[in-house]
């Protein structure tokens, strides 16, 4: 199975980015994803992104 496609979709769409990721030289990335967000239920902790190295699936 082939997750990555979907993966970086998702995390794009949870970080309000899309589209294609820009090729910089030598410039900070402006789409720099951060592997974590803030828990919607839970305000003061974090939830993580996790991808399974086997699968390519966020868990």
């Amino acid at each position: 199975c082939d997750g990555a496609s979907t993966n970086l979709s998702l995390i794009k769409a949870s970080h309000g980015t899309s589209g294609v990721y820009p090729i910089l030289k030598g410039e900070r990335d402006p789409y720099a994803v951060e592997p974590c967000m803030m828990n919607p239920f839970n305000p003061p902790n974090l939830i993580f992104w996790v991808i399974c190295p086997t699968h390519q699936l966020i868990v």
